[in-house]
């Protein structure tokens, strides 16, 4: 599919997807493209976009165009690391710092966070089985 014939609504794909500060927000999106619209006829025809089929396959398309994209650019910076690592300029450490890196891209390593909160109330806490390992 190429770019939907109504530059608005082609606007208004691409700036639901691609930026950062409509960031699939489609109020947002829809004011960015019609400046001269108020907030709640913005919701509604924001809404009234994101159920139109075709803006719905545009949008599917830009996402998959993103994904690979992220996937090529995620590939070079592969390779730069693995050039890190190959060559024998870089200490041990840079070397060892690389392919700890080349892990994360591949979802080998997970950075952990600590949260200290102090908490009121009733608390549910949901763990995906995505994250849950037989260690």
């Amino acid at each position: 599919m190429a770019e939907l014939e109504n530059k608005k609504h082609e606007a208004f794909c691409q700036a639901y997807i691609n930026n950062q500060e409509t960031n699939y927000n489609g109020v947002k999106s829809y004011q960015l493209i019609y400046t001269d619209v108020k907030y709640d006829s913005a919701c509604a025809e924001s809404s009234r976009l994101l159920r139109n089929d075709k803006i719905k396959a545009r949008i599917d398309e830009l996402v998959n165009e993103n994904r690979e994209l992220n996937r090529h650019k995620a590939e070079q910076i592969e390779g730069e690391f693995w050039k890190m690592y190959n060559n024998t300029k870089y200490s041990e450490h840079t070397k060892s710092r690389a392919l700890e890196n080349i892990s994360k891209l591949h979802g080998l390593f997970i950075d952990k966070k600590q949260i200290d909160a102090t908490i009121s109330g009733k608390v549910t806490i949901e763990i995906s089985k995505d994250f849950i390992t037989d260690e």
